[in-house]
């Protein structure tokens, strides 16, 4: 293959990612970064591909000397070694000749998916049995007719109406239905055992978990993760929204590429289970505001401008055909209820779990995650914030972060003779930190003292007056400058892992910016309400970071509440269960509509006490642990 310049039109651009190996074509002055998510490959891309965040490398194993040209952003988020390996950024690449490529792989994404759960039962769908007197010379109504006679305020779906008759008369006029609400799904012999199935969804800004139930037997039959698409298009829902309204074809772009990851998911579960895919007739969606608006394609301009006004909040039932979901033809898929632009489905679904709408005592729950979701109330009333803690605390903006793959550092640990000792997710070598391990280390420099309440990491390099003698030699010596920036060595190539993994003063400044925001949120809902801390009965911590991280640390470094220390009860992906709740119990379904009624959603940057509260919570606390 020649690599120097070319008069045709196209260039010939060989990809290997992993297994997956592919020759693409573009013209002179194509953008990298778009090609490879046209042809389906996965990127890192935190940032949306604005070329800030440095995640989107790739690694040029041959092409024209003009495509080793680095831009000077390049040259400042990459690495010495990288940049010694031929690694680019593709979001600035523009191609100009031919091209050998290697894309890192993204292997494993941990992901939390609770375990089947005893759930409340009220069947949304309701089966009966009915005997149909047969027609006669004297009674010739129509077979439509005479099963509504039989099953008042019921409509039937026009996709039935051609097995009707000859189902009826092959049974006898006996036969057993299966109705959602007001319509019917199935009709069927009363000796047959009809397959009914439901899905329950999180979707969420990151992941996506869904649920296969058994309708008839109310049972959870398996789950389903996965990253969601749409992180090709940015880490945080802002990134997702400023795309959408900078491309005209960007809302059409993120609804297809979510609902083709539901489709997958039903192939999963059909092909697992052996089912079909009309034998699943009901999908109930919890998820952020602006999520559930992508799904159904809806515009989120107004979410992203203020005041952000939503297009809906209300519960939505919408036939599974109109989202291209390859379900039964009478399946419907079913928003739930939201609060307001930045408070969704996803807090209803995990008040809903906790059960926080219905006791006496105060409570509270946190999301920690890209969008911050805080509820604090009780049966007469809950105030929810959002506070935009962005993707940080889930490794994005971090310049070695990332999310919970294989060779993510989950654990970081220290002890005084033996160092600095962490953990990888599946024990693999390891490739970068995770949110989880990012709150451990940043934690332990903290009480040690080389990052200090302001949150400058001391370096020795500095000659600085509170450097202190009786820092850790083990801790000192992995201190050093990394593009002139601060940087504390986390894991090397001499110890195993993949790369030289770094913590740098640019990623504390991130944190604490994540941190502040959580914090300042709940303190904001605390005096609103007019209580402290101590008055709140428990904590409840949604979601999968929440559920791993260090409670200790995560109060240490100022993210929780210290008077809740003992109080924190982590439930989970709190929002998958709910869903499932809403997908098997009438009752439960309605309570989502009385939660959203309940609550109030305070905008934080309205919030005159806020901005204030956030400031103060900058720092560290003067005493940890």
């Amino acid at each position: 293959m020649e690599f120097g310049p070319m008069t045709q039109q196209n260039f010939i651009i060989d990809v290997r990612q992993g297994e997956k190996k592919e020759q693409l074509s573009a013209p002179a002055g194509a953008n990298l970064l778009s090609l490879l998510q046209q042809a389906g490959f996965t990127l890192e891309t935190p940032c949306g591909g604005q070329g800030r965040c440095g995640k989107c490398k790739v690694r040029l194993l041959a092409g024209p000397p003009s495509a080793t040209t680095r831009s000077t952003v390049e040259e400042r988020l990459l690495t010495a070694t990288e940049k010694s390996e031929g690694y680019r950024l593709a979001c600035l690449f523009q191609i100009t000749g031919n091209l050998v490529l290697e894309l890192p792989t993204t292997g494993y994404f941990q992901i939390l998916t609770n375990p089947a759960e005893d759930l409340p039962v009220e069947p949304v769908i309701t089966e009966q049995k009915i005997n149909l007197p047969p027609p006669s010379l004297d009674d010739q109504r129509s077979d439509l007719e005479r099963i509504k006679a039989e099953l008042p305020g019921i409509t039937i779906p026009f996709t039935l109406f051609k097995t009707i008759s000859t189902l009826l008369r092959e049974n006898n006029f006996k036969v057993k239905t299966a109705c959602f609400g007001h319509e019917l799904l199935v009709i069927s012999g009363q000796k047959a055992s009809p397959q009914i199935y439901g899905l329950a969804v999180d979707l969420g800004t990151t992941t996506i978990t869904g649920y296969l139930l058994d309708l008839s037997s109310n049972k959870e039959i398996g789950a389903y993760s996965t990253l969601n698409p749409q992180r090709r298009y940015g880490a945080d829902v802002l990134t997702r929204i400023q795309y959408c309204m900078e491309n005209p074809a960007g809302l059409t772009e993120m609804a297809d590429v979510v609902r083709d990851e539901l489709n997958k998911m039903i192939t999963y579960f059909t092909v697992t289970y052996d089912l079909a895919p009309t034998d699943i007739y009901r999908i109930t969606v919890a998820g952020n505001t602006i999520m559930l608006h992508l799904l159904a394609a809806l515009p989120v301009d107004n979410i992203g401008l203020s005041p952000f006004i939503p297009v809906i909040t209300t519960e939505t039932t919408i036939k599974a055909a109109e989202f291209n979901i390859n379900i039964n033809p009478c399946g419907k898929i079913t928003l739930l209820p939201m609060i307001a632009g930045y408070v969704g489905a996803d807090t209803i679904a995990a008040i809903l779990a906790c059960g926080m709408d219905d006791h006496s005592e105060i409570n509270l729950m946190v999301d920690i995650g890209t969008n911050g979701e805080i509820a604090l109330g009780n049966k007469e009333a809950i105030l929810t914030c959002a506070a935009a803690a962005g993707p940080a605390l889930e490794g994005a903006h971090i310049q070695f972060g990332m999310g919970a793959v294989d060779g993510g550092i989950s654990q970081v640990n220290f002890d005084r003779e033996k160092g600095v000792s962490y953990a990888t997710i599946n024990n693999k070598p390891a490739v970068g930190l995770c949110g989880s391990g990012i709150i451990d280390l940043l934690a332990i420099l903290v009480e040690i003292g080389l990052v200090d309440e302001t949150g400058r990491l001391y370096c020795p390099d500095d000659n600085s007056e509170n450097w202190s003698p009786e820092f850790p030699p083990s801790l000192c010596q992995r201190i050093s400058k990394l593009n002139n920036v601060p940087a504390f060595l986390v894991a090397s190539t001499s110890e195993g892992a993949v790369r030289d993994i770094y913590f740098t003063q640019k990623d504390i400044r991130e944190l604490q910016l994540a941190k502040a925001a959580i914090a300042a949120g709940i303190k904001t809902l605390l005096d609103e309400m007019e209580i402290s801390a101590q008055q709140i009965g428990h904590l409840y911590l949604a979601g999968g970071f929440g559920n791993y991280i260090d409670l200790h640390h995560a109060v240490g470094i100022g993210l929780l509440p210290k008077e809740l220390e003992d109080k924190t009860i982590p439930i989970g992906n709190a929002a998958g269960t709910g869903a499932k709740m809403a997908l098997l119990s009438q009752t439960c379904l309605a309570r989502t509509e009385t939660i959203r009624q309940k609550c109030r959603y305070i905008e934080l940057s309205a919030n005159p006490s806020f901005n204030s509260l956030f400031i103060e919570e900058i720092n560290f606390p003067a005493t940890i642990f």
